[in-house]
């Protein structure tokens, strides 16, 4: 269902640090470092996180997977 998840953090290399230890024991690789983000590609999805210096109790963004662009037009006619 979901395509990737992303959440803001204020220090990367600590998040990096605590997501590479927790997405370890699931079997995950390391996190891809890119700028101010670091992505954990998974068989089912990716989750990402992503520089956010603004000290807000949630902040990211979600994507759905979709088997085609209809699938995205049918939900729009919904």
């Amino acid at each position: 269902m979901f395509s990737y998840v992303m959440l803001g953090v204020n220090d990367l290399p600590k998040a990096q640090q605590f997501y590479d230890a927790f997405f370890g024991v699931l079997g995950v690789s390391p996190g891809l470092a890119h700028g101010e983000r670091c992505f954990y590609v998974g068989e089912h999805g990716t989750f990402a996180i992503t520089v956010d210096p603004q000290p807000r109790p949630t902040v990211g963004a979600t994507g759905f997977g979709t088997v085609s662009p209809e699938d995205v037009d049918a939900a729009y006619a919904a």
